[in-house]
């Protein structure tokens, strides 16, 4: 059984990760992606303007074995403001995974 504290250190972790992706992907200084803290509300990766013009998401990360995924949707689009929500999931020795809605997956395809 996992612990709340490791459990609180998964979510963390996870953060600390994408943010760390976003951030080599687009070539963005440490300031421009930065993981929050658990205690904070909102936004789990805060972006600057310059960050969100390359990465226009509103990210929540949930580091958990059994999900609801539908309640962490709609934590994740309470928290998003005017900025596309996109939940970020992963479960041990999983693969990090990315959900969002099928329209705005869409409409980054364009006409590729």
């Amino acid at each position: 059984m996992t612990t709340r504290r490791t459990a609180k250190t998964n979510g963390y972790k996870l953060q600390k990760d994408v943010a760390n992706l976003v951030r080599e992907r687009f070539s963005l200084e440490e300031r421009d992606v930065v993981s929050t803290p658990s205690s904070v509300q909102g936004e789990d990766i805060l972006l600057t303007k310059k960050a969100r013009n390359l990465f226009p998401f509103s990210v929540e990360c949930k580091y958990r074995e059994n999900m609801s995924i539908y309640s962490y949707w709609e934590q994740t689009t309470t928290n998003c403001g005017n900025n596309t929500p996109l939940l970020i999931l992963k479960a041990k020795r999983k693969p990090i995974l990315a959900c969002i809605e099928i329209e705005v997956l869409l409409n980054l395809l364009g006409n590729t």
